[in-house]
């Protein structure tokens, strides 16, 4: 059900930035899905809950923040700046 989930996910976000070009960023999709694979992998669910599984969250978890934060502020300056 999940495979089944992500393959249509994936093809959605695909067929979008085909034709929302300039609205969608496509290589934030694609970083994204890279990402996403890369902790899917590390932090496998059918594995046994290990203390690094905890520790790699935590350090996503605040990479996520981080880009939130840099996101907003330098939105903010570009505004400024017009």
């Amino acid at each position: 059900m999940a495979r089944s989930y992500a393959a249509q996910s994936i093809i959605f976000v695909l067929i979008q930035g085909i034709f929302l070009q300039g609205i969608i960023n496509n290589l934030a999709h694609g970083g994204g899905f890279v990402g996403g694979y890369a902790a899917a992998r590390l932090l496998d669910p059918l594995k046994p809950e290990r203390v690094d599984h905890i520790v790699i969250a935590l350090v996503c978890l605040g990479a996520s923040m981080l880009a939130v934060v840099v996101s907003f502020i330098t939105g903010i300056q570009i505004l400024r700046a017009q």
